[in-house]
């Protein structure tokens, strides 16, 4: 799935906002797999967020086929 918009009857990719490319970043930062809790002390004190909310950008990110949840492990499909 790939976020998009329709302008002037053109398909254009939405970019992810900044948080979810920072997440992101950090699986990238983790060698690309790492541990939920892990994944959401450190999110969310880089993006000063509550823990919730970084659940929730990954249950986004996961809707979008960017991340693969499996049990307690996450891993980017990129």
């Amino acid at each position: 799935i790939i976020p998009f918009k329709i302008v002037n009857g053109e398909i254009k990719e939405i970019q992810l906002a900044s948080d979810y490319t920072e997440i992101l970043n950090i699986i990238k930062e983790l060698g690309g797999e790492c541990e939920m809790r892990d994944l959401v002390n450190i999110a969310s004190k880089r993006l000063s967020i509550p823990r919730e909310e970084v659940k929730e950008k990954l249950l986004f990110l996961k809707e979008l086929n960017k991340i693969e949840i499996e049990g307690r492990k996450i891993r980017l499909t990129l």
